[in-house]
């Protein structure tokens, strides 16, 4: 009786095994950095093929293009369906992933294009010379791509850190220094730069915890912080003034 228990333990071990080291196998497969490129490539791939499609709302078109800020954003909701708007963004995007997006937009002359991108370049190694270069040569694209009647650059938000934080904070000291410097790049293009920071951040240059989710992407109130100021600066509202 003590060999069968011994040899069904042995069996049921070998069959686990058999199931389990496969799935460990894929999970350390697609930790691959290789492997997660190819999974990036195809899904840019599959969102230029959407965004390929002219949009369906006929209003005159604002195009939002960036990374999870803009995505996650309901901007129809958030505009009360005032305006006929198109959501391009992608988490996870890089400024040189929202170029190669924009690049096949299929939707040309649009009212406007918002941009809004850069924390995924600056919380990394990127330095803000490199990130600055390549939002110039994202304007670049924007222009002559969708020849848009304005272009309109959202600020790059900070983060919710503590005062411990040295890390984060760091990233923060990066976006404040980039985003004086895009100021200085959206006039040299003729865009128009908007500074976001002043109503989802503190004093201290953080990100106001009651304006987000997770410490980086915002809340229902944040959005609705931002969407004032975005409003103010499209080409609708000054007609309107």
């Amino acid at each position: 009786m003590k060999w069968y228990i011994c040899w069904s333990g042995w069996l049921l071990a070998l069959v686990l095994a058999g199931i389990i080291t496969p799935k460990i196998l894929e999970h350390f497969y697609l930790k691959l950095p290789a492997v997660q490129q190819e999974n990036w490539d195809t899904l840019i791939a599959l969102k230029k093929a959407d965004f390929a499609l002219p949009w369906r709302d006929h209003r005159p078109l604002i195009i939002l293009a960036g990374d999870s800020h803009i995505e996650t954003g309901d901007w129809y909701q958030i505009f009360d369906g005032a305006f006929a708007m198109r959501n391009c963004g992608l988490s996870r995007a890089k400024i040189e992933d929202v170029r190669n997006l924009v690049s096949g937009i299929g939707d040309r002359i649009p009212e406007a294009v918002i941009l809004m991108c850069g924390f995924n370049n600056l919380s990394q190694v990127d330095s803000v010379e490199a990130s600055i270069q390549r939002y110039q040569e994202l304007l670049v694209t924007t222009q002559t791509t969708l020849h848009p009647v304005e272009i309109i650059v959202l600020s790059v938000m900070p983060m919710h850190v503590s005062a411990i934080d040295q890390a984060g904070l760091a990233v923060n000291r990066k976006i404040g220094d980039f985003n004086l410097q895009l100021e200085k790049l959206c006039v040299e293009h003729h865009a128009r730069f908007v500074n976001l920071n002043p109503a989802i951040a503190g004093v201290d240059g953080n990100l106001l915890p009651d304006m987000t989710i997770d410490g980086l992407h915002l809340n229902s109130t944040g959005y609705q912080k931002i969407a004032a100021d975005i409003l103010a600066s499209l080409p609708a509202a000054d007609t309107q003034k």
